[in-house]
């Protein structure tokens, strides 16, 4: 009888949204290939790997969407409160 298959990741729901390869994550965030590698290095991004390939989470990458959109906004408040004075 063949042994069940262990779970690819520890965390339940880590990857429920899904994971991408690398080029499909920085095409994903609008950047280059090589953008996408130095921001994994700074460890801003997990690497998870499947079947030896490096795989991103697609909810890492939404979130770094959010937080770059969320800086923009609050950038542009800043922007428009300095021209009021």
């Amino acid at each position: 009888m063949a042994r069940p298959a262990k779970p690819m990741f520890a965390a339940p729901g880590l990857c429920d949204d899904g994971a991408l390869s690398l080029d499909d994550g920085a095409r994903f965030l609008g950047i280059g290939r090589t953008t996408l590698d130095t921001i994994i290095a700074a460890g801003e991004l997990d690497v998870v790997y499947e079947r030896s390939k490096p795989r991103v989470l697609k909810r890492q990458l939404i979130e770094r969407l959010e937080r770059q959109l969320a800086e923009q906004r609050a950038g542009s408040a800043d922007a428009r409160t300095q021209r009021a004075k």
